[in-house]
Parts: C-alpha cells; sequence; structure tokens
C-alpha cells in the first residue's frame, strides 16, 4: 500500500507481498508463490520507487528471504528444497542492481549488512563476510534465532531464549539479564 500524505488516498502498489524493504528511495520486494506438495516455491522479486513505478523485476526458483542492498547489489536469502536440486538449506546470494547473474555466496540466514561485512546466521553461530564473499568469520558459538545490529554491538537470542550481546568483531560477549 502507498498512502498520499496531502490527500490520505491509499492506493494498491503490489499485492500479496511476502517480504519487502526500504533501502533509500527504492523498495525492494518479493512474492513467495508455494506449489504442490513435493515441489519448490519460487519467488517473483521487484524493485519499485515511491511512487509505484517498477525499476526492476526478476524471478528467483527458490523462497526468498532477508533482502537487503548495498553499494550496487542486492542481498538475500534463498531457501532451498530438497526436492528441486538435492541442496537444502539457506544460502545467501548477491545480484547485480544492473544485471542478472546471481552468486551463491555462503550458507546462512538473517543477514544484516554493515559497512561492507553481511552479517548472518549460521547453522552454530553468528558469522560475518565481506560483500564480496571474502573474509568469513565466525562471532559466536551455538544457534541463534534472532539479532540485531545497533552501533558495533550485535544483540542476539539464543535458542532457550537467552539474550547476548557481542561486539560486531566478536570481542566482549555478555549474557544480559
Amino acid at each position: 500500500m502507498k498512502m498520499d500524505l496531502q490527500t490520505g488516498e491509499n492506493k494498491t502498489i503490489k499485492s500479496s507481498v511476502t517480504q519487502f524493504a526500504i533501502f533509500g528511495d527504492k523498495i525492494i520486494g518479493c512474492v513467495t508463490y508455494p506449489t504442490p506438495v513435493g515441489a519448490a516455491k519460487y519467488s517473483d522479486c521487484f524493485v519499485i520507487d515511491f511512487d509505484g513505478n517498477v525499476i526492476k523485476t526478476w524471478r528467483e526458483e527458490h523462497w526468498i528471504d532477508s533482502l537487503s542492498e548495498n553499494n550496487g547489489y542486492y542481498y538475500f536469502v534463498e531457501k532451498h528444497d530438497e526436492t528441486l536440486d538435492g541442496n537444502w538449506g539457506s544460502f545467501i546470494m548477491k545480484k547485480p542492481l544492473n544485471g542478472d547473474e546471481t552468486v551463491r555466496l555462503a550458507s546462512g540466514a538473517g543477514i544484516n549488512i554493515l559497512n561492507d561485512w553481511i552479517y548472518f546466521e549460521s547453522d552454530d553461530g553468528i558469522c560475518k563476510m565481506k560483500t564480496d564473499g571474502s573474509s568469513l568469520t565466525k562471532l559466536s558459538n551455538g544457534l541463534c534465532t534472532r539479532f540485531s545490529i545497533v552501533g558495533d554491538w550485535i544483540f542476539y537470542q539464543g535458542p532457550d531464549n537467552t539474550s547476548f550481546k557481542i561486539k560486531t568483531d566478536g570481542t566482549n560477549k555478555q549474557q544480559l539479564p
């Protein structure tokens, strides 16, 4: 939905959006479609401006999650169903704003981008890597169910709902009350 702030009129831009994020003067979103049992999902992705004008569209053959943008690239998590290609799991993907080639950077989920670093959830902790996929570094051990970055701190929750904070360089881990 879009609201004209002067008239208060609501206008539909795109319906059934399952993921979206606002970056600068753009909205990046995806509509994910389930298919019959045993088949994979696919996602129609789009970039629009605040007036609803389409800038780019593309289709990914998997479920898309955690959208982001940084320095001329879209980043997202692609969730695979093993029935499609034998690969099961979540993968961090990179796609140029003005291109079509999608590159798989690493396995992971829940991305946040800060200062050309991608922070993400791995199978056994929080990790970071440069936006080109280099310098992969594990920051914490143990499953993380969600996290947020504030300044140079990562705040996260473990599977037993215990909350922690750790510096973005992986130091000074502290359990929160």
